[in-house]
């Protein structure tokens, strides 16, 4: 059995040999790896013992310790220095034993999947994955698969993601790893739970009752192999899918359980998740001052967490909340709060896309400074100065051009008026999002709306009253929509949504949900007896043969509604799943 921590500490004190020191340290920050709280002290320790073993140790052992200390800085959210130190030792990583080499890749994926470049992450796990086969690692394949695979989730790959899950599975079961084991089949009921907010009918029910049953097959080897963390998991997840299912009780149950477990295990992050769920289940219990109470819970919890996006969400089911009371004064400053959240969420998106593409000019900046160091020598040392300030005038230019073209692009893309994309930018993503989803064999639709009468807007109550309508509906869409669809303003009055892995169905459901919140917002606040409506337009890629035919088949189908009476949603028949062209 290991030494404990304190103990461990008190020994590093006393040692005087420095191979027992080394010792000693490694198993200290192996340890403090072990217990995922990174702290200033063990770092520190981690960097003396590289410079330990350099003077003093051994040189194999040098691997781990670099190793150690990536960890340790990626365990307290300090990416670039860990990425720093990773590259700035590459030569004696790549010499270290097969064990240390996979460590590297699978932490460098970590690392890359954090800092949001998907690409780069599944490469280096993958890279990871195919050393792992080699060594036939059973345990260190299957956590690599599970980590693969909670990356194809974020790109909405669930099929391939859930081989991956299969195969994590297998090992497991092989090896007989019942706390592995148990993280896959939670996270193939995530996956399956996220998978049935795509379907519609019996498909989602069908797709909500395999994650129940794969939580209760967890369920049950939790009794035989005890684990609290993930059974406070199971629950929380549990209660999530229950509620999906309408079966409010048992959710319910699930979800109270989930919080005491919690508390048992002081896990703030799921304490407030469970909260969440809970405000949930009480609205859908028509009990909205409950509901209110369990959101109020969660938002305080998230904010002292610093977790804005789950704010976010929050914020959202409050507002749903608040006008369910009518409360709608409260409701509108809520909403305010959201559009504020929201463009700071989507501002340190920019700030972070920022800071990768500055790392990476750092990182290739200094791989060529180190090029020209090998190459150096006393009688070209000025010839390679000069090359140096050439390097850097490029690479200052290359930065002011990058930084200009930032800017172009984004004045280029935006109304001026709304905030939203323009038209431009909307052909071009409607022609790509049209070209991946064929591509992947998946449904995606297009809204498209009109607001009614809006001539008479302009004409009654003043072009600047018309104005900020146009910038109220661009703000009513953002909140009514996911962060993965697409809004633009395509003319005048009129606006485009473009949704990704999204049927017909839940189209419709979607517009009609936008059309009744135009309708019942209180323009009045806005100005007196003003009243606005939407005429829609849905559409999807069945039976179309590209983008602008989307758009067309969807225009014609808001036309539709215009027609016969305005204020209402047309499907196009061209959406239908049993059309047939006309022989």
């Amino acid at each position: 059995m290991s030494e404990p921590l304190p103990e461990l500490y008190m020994r590093l004190q006393t040692v005087v040999v420095p191979e027992d020191w080394i010792a000693c340290a490694l198993e200290i920050t192996s340890q403090e790896l072990q217990l995922g709280q990174s702290n200033p002290r063990a770092i520190q320790l981690a960097r003396d013992v590289i410079t330990e073993i350099r003077d003093n140790g051994r040189p194999e052992d040098l691997p781990e310790a670099i190793n150690n200390l990536a960890t340790l800085l990626f365990q307290s959210n300090q990416m670039y220095e860990a990425l720093e130190t990773l590259d700035a030792h590459q030569q004696e990583l790549s010499q270290a034993s097969v064990a240390e080499q996979r460590r590297t890749l699978n932490l460098k994926g970590g690392i890359h999947q954090m800092l949001g470049d998907l690409t780069a992450a599944y490469a280096f796990y993958e890279a990871a994955l195919q050393m792992t086969r080699r060594s036939q690692d059973g345990v260190f394949r299957g956590k690599l698969l599970n980590n693969m695979s909670l990356l194809l989730q974020q790109q909405h790959r669930y099929p391939q993601a859930l081989e991956l899950l299969q195969e994590a599975e297998k090992l497991h079961q092989e090896q007989q790893n019942s706390t592995e084991l148990c993280r896959v089949w939670i996270n193939q009921a995530e996956l399956l739970f996220s998978e049935a907010q795509l379907k519609s009918g019996p498909e989602t029910a069908q797709t909500l009752q395999q994650a129940t049953d794969k939580l209760e097959q967890t369920q049950f080897l939790l009794k035989v192999h005890p684990n609290p963390l993930l059974q406070c998991l199971v629950h929380d997840l549990l209660a999530r899918v229950l509620l999906k299912q309408g079966l409010l009780d048992e959710a319910q149950h699930h979800a109270l359980q989930a919080i005491q477990d919690t508390v048992d295990l002081q896990s703030e992050d799921t304490l407030f998740h469970s909260e969440l769920t809970l405000g949930e289940i009480e609205l859908a219990r028509n009990c909205p001052l409950k509901a209110l109470a369990h959101f109020q819970t969660a938002r305080q919890g998230f904010e002292g967490l610093g977790f804005k996006e789950n704010v976010l969400e929050v914020l959202e089911w409050t507002v749903r909340t608040l006008r369910q009371l009518e409360r709608y004064q409260e409701a509108l400053e809520h909403m305010e709060e959201m559009f504020l959240l929201d463009r700071e969420i989507r501002s340190e998106e920019a700030n972070r896309q920022l800071e990768v593409m500055a790392y990476q000019r750092k990182m290739e900046r200094m791989q060529h400074e180190a090029e020209l160091e090998r190459i150096r020598s006393a009688e070209l040392e000025q010839l390679v100065m000069e090359r140096m300030e050439e390097v850097q005038a490029l690479l200052e230019k290359k930065r002011h051009l990058e930084e200009a073209n930032l800017r172009m692009r984004e004045l280029s893309e935006k109304d001026g008026l709304t905030g939203v994309y323009n038209r431009r930018y909307l052909n071009e993503n409607c022609e790509k999002v049209f070209a991946s989803m064929r591509q992947q064999d998946q449904e995606f639709s297009v809204l498209i709306m009109d607001i009614d009468n809006f001539k008479s807007i302009n004409d009654r109550f003043s072009h600047q009253i018309g104005d900020v309508v146009l910038k109220t509906l661009a703000s009513l869409l953002q909140q009514a929509l996911r962060t993965s669809d697409t809004i633009a303003r395509y003319g005048g009055e009129e606006f485009v949504v473009v949704m990704p892995h999204t049927g017909i169905h839940n189209a419709k459901m979607v517009a009609e949900r936008i059309r009744t919140t135009v309708a019942n917002h209180p323009w009045s606040q806005v100005y007196e007896d003003l009243k606005v409506t939407l005429s829609l337009g849905v559409a999807n890629n069945l039976n179309v043969d590209s983008a602008e035919h989307m758009i067309h088949v969807a225009d014609e189908a808001l036309y539709h509604s215009k027609r016969t009476g305005k204020n209402r949603v047309t499907v196009s028949p061209l959406s239908e799943a049993d059309w047939e062209p006309q022989q």
